[in-house]
């Protein structure tokens, strides 16, 4: 299958390999925004009319099969991902897709699209209100945020716009059971890093010099504040029974990048004494822009 978009219309063709004797290399693809080739399939795009886009795949015996054709007309224009799959798990997938009113919705499958569900959220009521809540991810597109995403083969993490009574608000939501259920950060979280296979939950705070973590999954928070206000970046670094988190500051004002270290070491087997310590920290180095 070949799709090609340029200012003259939009063409698929499909290339038969029984036909041409021939086939291509499709674990070469890279260019996630239209395709995955992973777990032995090609996922792709193509517009089965001028008004609908449809999701396919086709298997490694060359066989075609379409997944949904409720793919939104602007994923097929712009600069987004409607689908990703997990690099870990074959057949499971989360597909934005038009819902009956007509609005975005992310929906997940567990069996390569046979059959799409809404994922449930833990802490539902609390941050949803009246429990009537929907979301539309932001579903990644290249390789390091594809990675990012999907740290260990059942934990995922996504950003995007929550519905909640008609309102859109962004969030933040983490799985630790590949997508059965989401839980739904407060709205005030951001730079989300999980360590230890989910024993360490660890985000900073918008506009508020403040980290918060987790040491049973997200289900109790704890948080210290800080000197510091604007991480642009957080890095995971874990050895054995010593977890990391590398952060970078920038200081607007002095116009310098600060290196950090926020050690977990302590929490490792040891609950009760880590909530008496100060969260370890130390400035490795300054760099000036």
């Amino acid at each position: 299958m070949w799709h090609h978009e340029n200012d003259e219309g939009i063409s698929t063709k499909i290339f038969y390999q029984n036909i041409l004797g021939k086939k291509a290399d499709m674990s070469n693809y890279t260019n996630f925004k239209k395709y995955f080739y992973l777990h032995g399939n090609l996922y792709t795009l193509g517009w089965k009319k001028e008004s609908t886009l449809c999701l396919w795949r086709i298997n490694q015996f060359d066989q075609s099969y379409e997944i949904s054709c409720k793919i939104p007309l602007n994923y097929g224009m712009e600069d987004k991902c409607p689908f990703v799959v997990n690099p870990y798990l074959p057949g499971f997938l989360y597909a934005n897709l038009i819902n009956n009113d007509f609005t975005t919705l992310t929906y997940m499958s567990d069996d390569d699209g046979k059959y799409f569900f809404k994922t449930a959220f833990m802490n539902k009521c609390t941050e949803c209100g009246s429990c009537d809540c929907e979301i539309e991810f932001d579903l990644p597109c290249e390789y390091d945020l594809i990675k990012n995403t999907f740290p260990e083969k059942y934990i995922i993490k996504l950003e995007g716009t929550f519905h909640k009574n008609a309102v859109p608000n962004r969030r933040t939501s983490v799985t630790f059971d590949a997508g059965d259920m989401e839980m739904i950060l407060h709205s005030t979280m951001q730079n989300l890093v999980v360590l230890n296979r989910g024993a360490i939950i660890f985000a900073t705070e918008k506009q508020y010099n403040k980290i918060w973590y987790s040491l049973d999954d997200g289900l109790m928070w704890n948080s210290k504040s800080l000197v510091w206000d604007n991480f642009t970046k957080l890095i995971p670094i874990e050895y054995s029974n010593s977890p990391v988190i590398a952060a970078i500051n920038y200081d607007k004002l002095e116009n310098i990048y600060s290196i950090y270290s926020f050690n977990f070491s302590n929490v490792i087997g040891n609950y009760s004494s880590y909530e008496k310590d100060e969260l370890a920290r130390m400035m490795i180095l300054n760099i000036s822009k």
